[in-house]
């Protein structure tokens, strides 16, 4: 069957259309590096490339909150130890100044008051508009400024720890002449008695822990709900030399002694150890109780949400109590948010399977505890007159400190454990993404010399079709009869 000259011109044309088609495809694929333009132009492997496209979103999305959490954890961790490393500083200087008569004592004021503010300071960081310890409360700084937390709020009228320490004193009876800290002492020579009593057996103020006399010396104790007392007899003929040692128990739960010693003959003995031992208990509570109250005192303001303040009935009784969330009358410290569960106030997924918390609480035992420190030291004025007491109080609040920056430590370990858990996931991811991508590019990047290849092929193909339609166009009837 014979082709009409238009039938062949038709396909010729037809021809060199495909192959400007696919020429033009091949230098646009050279171009873009892809072999297609379209989602739709990949055919049978579109559904491939769309899942791994999918798998890259993942892992470039689990990269950004890879890497905000380790921002955050960074920004915790530089705050953790400068903490620690201040901590560290002040407890060396409280411990030493405590027992040398040097210039650290007068100084550690002022110290704890500008670690105080740097302290707080720290905890109010804020990262892009995120406050990082107050929990799941981030729109806020989660702790009050020094100024409020040492003398209250004059706005509102909430007292601060200056006032709770001189509550606490109060209630301790640390300036009681006639019963240093709560305890009594009375004797009845006829009976040869010797009696300490705590009348109140409140928690407040000395605790008899236990009492010792030298032989020959009985010692009864006497206890109910409300008293105790410890009556010792048989000191009517008191020996010179007699002793008495008193251990009691303070308000932050560490333990004193007293050692005293009857003075004088038989006939003046009693007294002379009724009044040594006053002596001993006053002074005590001047310096070891006094301390001991104030550490308490800060203790009840900083361990609680609400915290426990000392109040005082009509008969000048003293009662700790939880302060009122609906009337408070101190300051509170912490605003952030509060629960059980720090860690898991804020939480974040890496990619599927793997979500890490890492909240962290101004109010945790860690923080808190150097806080409370620093704040007693910068809460009680040193002088003179209470140098004896300034020292047993910068002893206690120097071994608070370095149990505090264990605790601290163990936070920063902490937070570190989880670090690694995101540097495992961003490592494994970069693996991951290095494989994706490769099998993506298998998938839809062009290969140059295939495509040089074809363009060349193109241009001969095409370079031939037109020298045929040249050849075709040229021929008449003359060329044809010519022959």
């Amino acid at each position: 069957m014979r082709i009409s000259t238009f039938a062949q011109n038709t396909l010729v044309k037809q021809n060199i259309l495909r192959l400007q088609n696919e020429m033009l495809r091949a230098q646009n694929q050279l171009a873009t590096g892809k072999t297609a333009d379209t989602l739709g132009d990949l055919g049978a492997s579109a559904s491939l490339s769309l899942s791994l496209r999918n798998d890259l979103n993942r892992i470039t999305q689990s990269g950004k909150t890879i890497a905000i959490a380790e921002t955050r954890m960074e920004v915790m961790q530089s705050s953790f130890e400068r903490i620690h490393q201040n901590a560290e500083g002040l407890s060396l200087d409280a411990i030493t100044g405590a027992f040398e008569n040097d210039v650290r004592l007068p100084t550690l004021q002022v110290t704890a008051e500008a670690m105080l503010q740097e302290t707080i300071g720290l905890m109010n960081r804020s990262l892009a508009g995120r406050f990082l310890f107050g929990g799941s409360k981030t729109d806020a700084p989660p702790v009050e400024d020094a100024d409020t937390i040492l003398n209250g709020d004059s706005t509102t009228g909430r007292f601060g720890l200056k006032q709770q320490i001189a509550d606490r004193a109060r209630a301790d009876q640390v300036d009681d002449v006639a019963s240093p800290g709560g305890l009594d002492v009375s004797t009845d020579t006829g009976l040869g008695t010797l009696t300490i009593a705590d009348t109140r057996k409140d928690g407040f103020g000395f605790t008899i822990e236990s009492v010792e006399a030298s032989s020959g010396i009985t010692i009864t104790t006497t206890e109910s709900a409300t008293d105790k007392s410890v009556t010792l007899s048989g000191l009517s003929a008191l020996a010179a030399d007699a002793t008495l040692t008193v251990v009691v128990r303070l308000p932050d739960g560490e333990t004193a002694e007293i050692e005293v010693t009857a003075d004088g003959d038989f006939g003046t003995g009693l007294a002379n150890l009724a009044n040594n031992l006053s002596d001993e208990l006053e002074e005590l509570a001047g310096t070891k109780l006094a301390a001991a109250s104030a550490v308490r005192a800060a203790s009840d303001f900083f361990d609680t949400v609400p915290p426990k303040i000392v109040t005082f009935n009509g008969s000048n009784v003293p009662s700790l109590v939880e302060d009122s969330e609906t009337s408070p009358k101190a300051v509170w410290w912490y605003v952030g948010s509060t629960g059980d569960d720090p860690r898991g106030e804020v939480a974040a997924e890496l990619d599927e399977g793997t979500t890490i918390r890492y909240g962290v609480r101004a109010d945790e035992g860690a923080i808190s505890d150097t806080l409370k420190l620093l704040a007693v030291l910068s809460a009680v004025t040193f002088a003179d007159e209470d140098v004896d007491m300034f020292r047993e109080l910068a002893d206690k609040t120097g071994r608070g400190l370095q149990s505090a920056m264990d605790r601290t430590e163990t936070l920063i370990n902490e937070i570190g454990a989880i670090q690694e858990v995101t540097i495992s996931v961003e490592a494994r991811n970069q693996t991951v993404k290095t494989l994706v991508q490769t099998q993506l590019g298998s998938v839809e990047d062009a290969d140059a010399y295939e495509i040089s290849t074809r363009l060349l092929s193109y241009e001969t193909q095409l370079q031939a079709t037109y020298q045929i339609t040249g050849r075709l166009q040229s021929l008449s009837l003359v060329n044809v009869l010519s022959f």
